[in-house]
């Protein structure tokens, strides 16, 4: 049987578990039948397919923002177009559901004629005090006059979405990467229009938000990790009294704000006394085929978040007509991204210090992980000796989350201090801070307790939460995620596992992997020393490795053949980046810029990239070595049912990790 008849493989990359991404559309106008529109759309939809080129977390996408002007003139039939011409296919693409597609309305969204045939006098000029927004906005029945113009737009998003109040304090939570993120959506063009000088409209200046739109929903999300504000327009937009109260309580509430409108894509990190925040303008996806003004361009961008490390990108794409396709934005930022630290507070996990050699970031005197473990006499230490720099940094990140999610959880600290003997006493203990109480616990995990011991305790503990604690989901979760970061860690140590080959730059031959593994922390166990892994594109490290990806079927039931290579080899290309001019090339070009896109990706941002496939015969065999031996730097994985090593402590942790499952 063939390898690709009998296999289904995925490509992707190990990443940290703490990252979240996004893309940001905005300002596409749709009109009537436009073959400049088809075009830009067409190979929109083909950049933002090859999204992993750009950056390998940007697979998996999260959700999808759009800040406004989806429509040209707010009318059911443009926003039909819209989501059956760009909206279906784009979260097709990316697949998720429209429920991960938020918006807001932007001042093309609305219908204008139903400012005049239904608006009070009142609300036919712009308003000059906050006192009348108030007034407005204050009372159920007003504002619901005051939204009138935006009928069909809420009506279309709520229906196609399910997001509630689109048009006015829209709020939509989700639970990322273990963090609980607010999506904040407000609507920003309600006094749109009014202002108009020698019948043209000019609302510089005199638009509103309302500090009564965004007081209720930004105390709602106050306990939210990440609180993402998405408005269509500047604050430069707005009258100044309104923007005197509205632009500081954003900044210094909220920790990201998306817009759209002025078709310029001028990222900025704000510090300042009103706050420190990131702003994410999107640019215009469609400004006619060539921006009407030389200082915009048709844009949009891709967010990535590190939360653990404190860090992210904004990745800027723009179109180039004169090839036909979408590219870096290398006018607005070199190298078209935007690297930022993110605001203070949104995440307590510091950069690990470099240089040290301690894998341990120098907590102990001696640099000791912890005592020799049994094997071959290799300790905690030797197996640091071993580690590369960026297995220190892992395991420097490792400690900082397990202290991180320890303190959040003062039950799961007290359980499991009973639960491992642990002595109370000190300022460490059940009455000192939460946080040295969970690094002092955390060492305690990390230096003194061998495998079994610690599955054992962690066991105790998480059954006297369910016992004591029946209700605390959070207390249950720590555990679990404690686990998940902790097991792997400790059975990695006290075997003295060599995993070195999955970090050096050339592997060059197929490596195997026990068939049926359930988690990554299995995956950890069974040889690969990654501390903080996820698999994309699957979105939940823990169902691995679901989302497989077929290559092709019904082929020959004999080995290998032109066809199964020529298959593979696009699915790389495509799934790498590789420029489309390179895919009409010979076949030697071809593999020659895959060799070197692995490459980019391994030395310029240290991520590896494997390919995972379920073998079955002697064909299979001879087919992945030939795979190995053209991509030396791919990560060829065999999962097969004859390598599976210690079963038994598998089997041991995995009501543990199947907590997690359920808990997640």
């Amino acid at each position: 049987m063939s390898i690709i008849e009998s296999t289904t493989y995925q490509l992707g990359a190990f990443l940290t578990m703490n990252h979240i991404s996004w893309l940001h559309l905005s300002d596409w106008h749709q009109s009537g039948v436009n073959f400049d529109r088809k075009v830009l759309r067409d190979k929109l939809l083909a950049d933002i397919e090859s999204r992993s080129g750009i950056d390998p977390r940007l697979e998996s996408i999260d959700f999808v923002v759009f800040s406004g002007d989806a429509a040209h003139n707010g009318a059911e039939a443009e926003l039909a177009a819209i989501r059956d011409q760009l909206f279906k296919p784009l979260l097709n693409l990316l697949n998720l559901s429209p429920d991960r597609l938020f918006l807001v309305p932007g001042n093309h969204d609305l219908d204008r004629g139903a400012i005049k045939d239904f608006l009070s006098a009142e609300l036919q000029a712009p308003l000059t005090k906050d006192a009348d927004v108030q007034k407005w906005l204050g009372d159920a029945e007003r504002l619901g006059h005051v939204l009138r113009p935006f009928r069909a737009y809420a009506d279309f998003v709520t229906q196609y979405t399910g997001q509630l109040s689109p048009a006015y304090a829209s709020v939509k939570r989700l639970t990322l990467a273990g963090r609980s993120v607010a999506l904040l959506g407000f609507n920003s063009a309600w006094m749109c229009a009014r202002n108009k000088v020698d019948g043209q409209v000019r609302d510089h200046g005199h638009l509103v938000v309302g500090e009564p739109q965004i007081h209720d929903a930004l105390a709602a999300t106050a306990d939210s990790d990440l609180r993402i504000v998405v408005l269509h327009h500047a604050f430069e937009w707005l009258a100044e009294f309104d923007r005197a109260r509205v632009e500081s309580r954003l900044k210094d509430e909220a920790d990201i704000i998306l817009w759209g409108h002025e078709h310029r894509p001028q990222v900025r990190h704000e510090m300042g006394t009103d706050g420190q925040c990131l702003i994410v303008p999107a640019g215009a996806a469609f400004d006619g085929r060539v921006a009407n003004n030389p200082r915009y361009t048709n844009a949009y961008n891709f967010v990535a978040l590190d939360l653990d490390a404190g860090r992210g990108v904004v990745h800027l794409r723009r179109w180039n007509d004169s090839k036909t396709r979408w590219a870096k934005d290398t006018d607005s930022c070199e190298d078209g991204r935007f690297d930022v630290a993110l605001p203070a507070g949104l995440t307590r996990s510091p950069t690990a210090t470099e240089g040290t050699g301690d894998p341990g970031g120098g907590d102990t005197p001696s640099g000791d992980v912890g005592p020799a473990r049994k094997g071959d006499g290799a300790g905690a230490q030797g197996a640091a000796d071993a580690r590369s720099p960026s297995r220190e940094q892992r395991f420097q990140d490792m400690k900082e989350e397990m202290a991180d999610i320890l303190a959040v959880s003062p039950p799961a600290m007290s359980a499991l201090e009973t639960a491992i003997g642990l002595a109370s006493a000190g300022p460490a203990g059940p009455t000192g801070a939460p946080d040295d109480r969970a690094a002092r616990l955390r060492d305690h995990l990390l230096n003194n307790l061998p495998f079994d011991e610690a599955v054992n305790g962690l066991t105790r503990a998480y059954k006297n939460i369910q016992k004591s604690h029946r209700g605390d989901s959070s207390a249950r979760r720590a555990i679990v995620q404690t686990s998940a970061w902790l097991l792997p860690w400790l059975h990695v140590v006290s075997d003295a596992v060599d995993c070195g080959p999955w970090e050096n730059n050339d592997i060059g031959a197929v490596l195997p992997l026990p068939a049926g593994l359930k988690c990554f922390a299995e995956i950890v166990m069974a040889g690969i020393d990654v501390r903080k892994p996820k698999f994309h594109p699957v979105k939940d490290p823990l169902a691995w490795p679901s989302s497989s990806y077929a290559a092709e079927s019904n082929l020959p039931e004999q080995g290998f053949c032109q066809k199964n290579l020529d298959t593979v080899r696009h699915d790389l290309m495509k799934r790498l980046g590789v420029s489309s001019e390179i895919f009409d090339k010979s076949d030697a070009e071809k593999d020659g810029s895959i060799r070197k896109r692995i490459a980019y990706f391994l030395e310029k941002q240290g991520t590896r990239i494997f390919m995972i496939c379920n073998a079955s015969d002697g064909h299979d065999e001879e087919f992945l070595e030939r795979i190995a031996t053209a991509y030396p730097g791919l990560g060829v994985i065999k999962l097969a049912g004859d390598v599976v090593r210690d079963q038994d402590r598998f089997d041991n942790i995995r009501h543990l990790l199947d907590f997690q499952d359920n808990d997640a």
